[in-house]
């Protein structure tokens, strides 16, 4: 691995830090102030666990779905959506360098003679 690996390992890292922090809060706030909108997305755990159900893995899917689609600017609630503007950024910035790791590694795998 090389400076370029670190250089994106870092911040993609950081991103999922950040995400695995402020997506609990998003959640909160959902169930708190739009429990109808938590609840059509299958009720998603608040907080994190170390083992989930399929119901449970499938609300976080439809919760990631909502981010990523941008579903909370349909609600009224300015706090929501600024905090889920944030997520998606997060979210797919996060997925962008996990990609270019991932590359990297791959990369430094195929060049390495055996």
């Amino acid at each position: 691995m090389g400076k370029p690996f670190v250089l994106v390992f870092i911040p993609a890292w950081l991103f999922a830090m950040i995400w695995i922090i402020l997506r609990p809060r998003f959640t909160q706030k959902l169930q708190d102030r739009h429990p109808g909108t938590y609840e059509s997305l299958g009720c998603p755990p608040i907080g994190y666990q170390s083992r989930y159900n399929t119901a449970e893995i499938s609300a976080m899917m439809a919760e990631i779905g909502f981010i990523l689609k941008g579903g909370f600017n349909q609600l009224d609630d300015d706090q929501l959506c600024r905090l889920g503007n944030w997520l998606r950024l997060i979210l797919i910035t996060a997925l962008f360098l996990m990609i270019l790791v991932l590359g990297f590694v791959l990369r430094d795998m195929s060049s390495t003679s055996c």
